[in-house]
């Protein structure tokens, strides 16, 4: 029988034995196993990651100006930790931002909930935001006293151009997230750079050693996007839109009318689809497009003038609407343009034939009489007569004219609008916006009340009302491409191509037709007619034309329609479309202006708009 010492003893032995071995595997598996965690783990321990963000693409004009870049901006960030090390860190923070006054106890509160709340210890904590450089200067010259504080320099977006199509660029959101729908959003996979970091070894106290990172891996910057838009040509078109809308309200409130509060003009140029200038009335700034304070402000100027009328004339400004795209209005008078490339190709009319106005006309299918438009009855009357002086009973008389009944007459009417993109999508695709491609709507139930019975008869569609037809300027700019390149039409687009940050092309992006009116439908011969009585708009003579006045002594031949949309109550809307020159045409141009009743502002600011482009005016 074994002593009680011997028992002890083998014990002991035992548990020792049990104890190395325990210490031996867990050596194995710290060394063999598990070495690369810890040397991790210890490697972080002694070393952190900077983050080096990286600079977003620049969005360039067609000619290189900026029109949006990146600055820069300092921001104070804490490193977080289980163990409440930061704590430290952060009061020391807060006496020197309280003893400047920049913090108050609310802030310091605030900030102290979020870093306390914080559990991912791998990323630094922004807490201040834009250091001026005598803050940031500051700081880092007393870092010892702030071992778990970062100082971030990160590239924010800086527009140049802050009127420029705000809610087109729509700008970006906190943490250089591009707001959903903008032009930024659209082309974020190009603009959008690589972010990278800096590796610095530390001491225990998070203090970096040395003066450089032990490595470094450099942000790569996004590419640039290259636009259609011609930057001088776009704050020009901008600038006579607002005066023209300007003085149009003022010309309104003498009248004793509530003032239009909406507006657009496009420039594209026809041989290609490049928009080369797009403006949007109100001008609202990109920085303030956000602010509950511009929303304030409409609401009160919109109250103001809706005081003053009567409740059917109340308006209310759209500043967050993009006009040239997003909107759809009746047309008014510029129907005139498809109506006679209808009559003409369906056989209605010849060009030469001969209608007598006596000043008025009830088509067969309307109770509705349409009354002249130009002072009483004009006599014998030929299509280029008629549509130099916009004559309502002479297009009336001629869509009526057409074969079959209201449905028939509604469906052929349909097949040309279809074909030249009114009832069509635009085919802009360079925003992420349902809107920018809408489809223009015809005949729709929608648009219907309040217009009487006549508003059911498609001879009244040459009057453009909103009753028969609803697009937008882009769709009207899209109409006279087709007619001014007799047939083709370019796809409209704001992007050229992506650039690198050195200039080199990554892509371009080619003109593409986008549809292509048949010639079986729509023949040379009906296109050379509609732009001979297009040019006769702009002319003087036994009749004159109702652009003549505004073009007067233009040296270049443009070819050109007005339009007047009736809308009850509020104003009629305002229209002027055309190209130019009118023998081998560059550039298809549309003003635009919403309840802006029939001021004569459109047509000044459509000369104004083609003198610049051509470099008739001096700088």
């Amino acid at each position: 029988m074994a002593k009680p010492n011997e028992i002890r003893i083998n014990s002991i032995m035992y548990l020792s034995v049990i104890i190395v071995a325990i210490l031996v595997l867990r050596l194995v598996l710290l060394q063999v196993f598990l070495w690369e965690n810890h040397l991790a783990m210890a490697q972080r321990n002694m070393s952190r990651l900077v983050p080096i963000p990286a600079p977003r693409g620049m969005i360039l004009d067609r000619n290189g100006e900026i029109i949006a870049r990146n600055r820069y901006r300092y921001e104070l960030a804490l490193r977080t930790d289980p163990n409440r090390k930061w704590e430290e860190t952060y009061n020391n923070l807060v006496e020197y931002f309280t003893s400047k006054g920049f913090w108050d106890e609310d802030q310091v509160e605030k900030i102290y909930n979020i870093l306390a709340k914080n559990r991912r210890y791998q990323d630094p904590v922004i807490i201040e935001k834009d250091l001026n450089l005598k803050v940031m200067f500051d700081l880092e010259e007393n870092r010892w006293l702030y071992p778990h504080m970062e100082i971030i320099q990160r590239p924010v977006r800086h527009y140049e151009e802050r009127f420029f199509f705000p809610q087109l660029m729509l700008g970006m959101l906190e943490g250089g997230v591009p707001r959903d729908n903008s032009l930024e959003a659209r082309w974020n996979e190009y603009l959008k750079g690589k972010d990278g970091y800096e590796l610095w070894t530390v001491n225990v106290n998070n203090v970096p050693i040395g003066n450089e990172p032990i490595y470094i891996e450099p942000a790569t910057p996004g590419n640039n996007l290259v636009l259609t838009i011609d930057a001088g040509l776009q704050r020009y078109v901008q600038k006579v839109l607002t005066e023209a809308i300007e003085e149009n309200q003022r010309r309104q409130l003498a009248k004793g009318q509530n003032p239009t509060r909406h507006g657009a003009a496009l420039v594209v140029d026809v041989r290609t689809g490049d928009i080369l200038a797009v403006a949007n009335y109100p001008e609202v700034d990109i920085y303030d497009l956000f602010n509950p304070q511009l929303r304030d402000y409409f609401q009160e100027l919109d109250s103001n003038y809706n005081k003053k009328f009567p409740v059917s004339a109340h308006q209310s400004t759209r500043f967050f609407e993009f006009i040239p795209f997003r909107a759809a209005f009746g047309i008014g008078s510029t129907a005139k343009i498809l109506s006679s490339i209808i009559a003409l190709e369906e056989g209605v009319i010849t060009p030469n034939y001969r209608y007598h106005d006596t000043g008025k006309y009830s088509p067969k299918d309307s109770p509705e009489t349409t009354v002249s438009n130009v002072g009483g009855a004009r006599g014998m009357v030929n299509l280029k007569e008629a549509f130099q002086v916009s004559l309502n009973t002479y297009f009336v008389w001629m869509m009526d004219q057409l074969p079959g009944n209201i449905r028939e007459r509604e469906r052929l009417i349909r097949t040309y609008t279809d074909a030249f993109g009114l009832t069509r999508e635009t085919g802009l695709t360079d925003v992420n916006d349902f809107f920018a491609n809408q489809m223009g709507r015809l005949f729709d139930e929608r648009d219907r009340g309040g217009g009487g019975p006549g508003n059911l008869d498609p001879s009244r569609f040459p009057l453009g009302a909103q009753a028969h037809i609803n697009v937008s300027p882009l769709h009207m700019a899209n109409l006279v491409s087709i007619v001014a390149n007799k047939g083709y039409h370019y796809k409209p687009r704001l992007v050229k191509q992506i650039e690198d940050q050195h200039g080199n092309i990554i892509e371009k992006f080619e003109p593409e037709i986008y549809r292509t009116v048949p010639k079986e439908l729509v023949s040379d011969k009906t296109y050379q007619k509609i732009h001979e009585i297009m040019n006769s708009v702009t002319k003087y003579g036994p009749r004159t034309g109702t652009s003549a006045w505004a073009f007067r002594n233009f040296p270049i031949e443009v070819a050109a329609k007005t339009g007047t949309s009736h809308v009850q109550s509020k104003g009629d809307h305002s229209w002027w479309v055309g190209f130019a020159p009118l023998d081998k045409p560059e550039i298809a141009v549309v003003v635009f202006i919403e309840h802006g009743d029939m001021h004569g502002m459109v047509g000044p600011t459509a000369r104004k708009i083609m003198e610049k482009y051509f470099g008739l005016i001096e700088e």
